[in-house]
């Protein structure tokens, strides 16, 4: 598809492959997902959301110790 010079015209963009979308595999992106740093900043996230429930439910006095308990296998 060709859609130089059209002003507003849709563009086709294939799909990018790992190499192109950061040359990382799945596990390197769930370590930064989990790494201590990500999961602080998330945490903070949700302390500042004033423990209202997330999508699943759980409040913020319920995280901690569920983290505690579960941390191993997450």
């Amino acid at each position: 598809m060709n859609t130089r010079g059209t002003v507003g015209a849709p563009r086709f963009l294939p799909a990018r492959t790992g190499e192109q979308a950061g040359g990382g595999n799945d596990m390197d992106l769930m370590e930064r997902v989990v790494a201590r740093g990500n999961m602080t900043r998330a945490l903070k996230r949700v302390q500042k959301n004033a423990g209202a429930p997330g999508s699943d439910g759980m409040e913020i006095k319920a995280l901690l110790p569920y983290l505690q308990e579960h941390w191993a296998t997450i």
